[in-house]
């Protein structure tokens, strides 16, 4: 049996709303892969088409950290700290 690609939405709900709000959405194109909050809970980061990329919920604008990774390869990271509107990061790019 073949299970078909899932891919990852990422919602927000503040508390007194309802209903979620979809804040990124993923396709099987690019998909969003290991997202982290940060510590502060003021920040997503997540992987998308082997790059870094930061959420911040408070402004509700994403940014890409990293730049030039080939499409062959296979991207992790870990999010070390956040404060203060600074994001630091351990990443590993890794050609295969």
């Amino acid at each position: 049996m073949i299970l078909p690609f899932l891919y990852l939405q990422i919602y927000l709900q503040e508390l007194y709303s309802p209903k979620p709000e979809l804040k990124l959405p993923s396709s099987s194109l690019s998909p969003i892969i290991d997202p982290h909050i940060s510590p502060d809970g003021t920040m997503l980061a997540y992987v998308r088409d082997s790059e870094l990329h930061v959420l911040n919920f408070l402004f509700n604008e994403s940014k890409q950290l990293t730049h030039g990774a080939q499409g062959n390869t296979v991207v992790s990271f870990k999010l070390l700290v956040s404060a203060g509107g600074w994001i630091i990061y351990d990443f590993i790019d890794d050609v295969r």
